[in-house]
């Protein structure tokens, strides 16, 4: 029918390893991922509702996914803030 086909992931989305490195204020992140999938990083810097201070937003919506799994390096700068969650987004098909 035309349609693209895309590949399933074989684990559950969520992130695996988290690394901070105060001294180049960067935060890695790791995910299963598969070839072919688009993920989404969204950040808070205090768990609140999307559109207030401190809440949800998305950080990068165009991380290509990668066979096994996607090391996402984010520059947070340095200082790097005091808090700050991060969350991955299967969002493919929605870009």
């Amino acid at each position: 029918d035309g349609t693209a086909f895309v590949p399933a992931v074989s684990e559950v989305l969520r992130i695996t390893n988290i690394t901070f490195d105060p001294a180049n204020g960067t935060l890695t992140l790791t995910w299963p991922s598969a070839v072919g999938r688009t993920y989404a990083v969204d950040t808070s810097t205090g768990l609140s509702p999307e559109g207030t201070v401190g809440g949800w937003a998305e950080f990068d919506d165009s991380v290509a996914g990668a066979a096994d799994e996607v090391r996402y390096i984010m520059q947070l700068g340095v200082p790097a803030p005091s808090f700050i969650w991060a969350r991955v987004r299967d969002i493919t098909g929605n870009e």
